[in-house]
């Protein structure tokens, strides 16, 4: 069985479906675990097994958002009683697959690399980062800096344009990452923005705006 078909699941009510979901979560997590075990990597260092997990799941939890693929997971999370919530926890659509994909084995991630894995993804995702350059953007974040990051919505230097042809082409991404500063959508809308101005536009619209996140993302 294929990781992506995690994603093109049928109804949750279809017993059959909710046996699929089970099956290739079990899959995910042998698969983990092997990297963190050395069986398939003789270092078996745990941050190949984390960044083997980034890397499966990226692309398939983005083709994966709005389908049925959520109400899976919510409940898988319920049939465990895996549920993880709290100001730690990074309540995100990243971090909820983490959870469900790990239901039956909790112990089998430690909570931090849950928390980070998610993080990463979730930061990538917002920033319009594509699949194939998920590593490159994650070796431009330390470790111990990427729930914080996550938590104050840092924007990455480099990115804007990028970001702004993102919202232009596809529309924002609020439902799994909340609002951007306005100065991104104001950026998108225009023909002809003005590098200078947008960066002004950004600087104040930083200065002023950075209380008025909506902590129900996070918590």
């Amino acid at each position: 069985m294929e990781i992506s078909k995690i994603f093109f699941l049928g109804d949750v009510r279809d017993a059959d479906a909710r046996d699929q979901f089970d099956n290739l979560c079990r899959k995910i997590v042998r698969g983990y675990m092997g990297k963190l075990e050395g069986r398939f990597d003789k270092r078996g260092a745990p941050q190949n097994a984390n960044r083997w997990l980034r890397v499966e799941l990226y692309q398939p939890q983005l083709i994966g958002i709005s389908s049925s693929f959520e109400e899976h997971c919510e409940v898988r999370i319920e049939k465990f009683q895996a549920a993880v919530r709290g100001a730690g926890g990074q309540n995100t659509y990243f971090h909820r697959a983490l959870i469900a994909i790990f239901a039956h084995r909790m112990d089998a991630i430690r909570s931090e690399n849950r928390r980070r894995n998610a993080c990463y993804l979730w930061h990538a995702y917002r920033h319009f980062v594509d699949p194939a350059d998920l590593e490159a953007f994650v070796h431009r974040i330390p470790l111990a800096q990427i729930e914080d990051k996550v938590r104050r919505r840092v924007i990455e230097s480099g990115f804007e344009e990028g970001m702004i042809e993102g919202i232009r082409a596809d529309g924002d991404r609020e439902d799994i990452c909340g609002p951007y500063p306005g100065c991104f959508y104001l950026a998108a809308e225009a023909d002809d923005l003005k590098p200078q101005t947008f960066d002004r536009a950004f600087a104040i619209d930083l200065n002023e705006g950075k209380d008025d996140w909506d902590e129900e993302w996070f918590q």
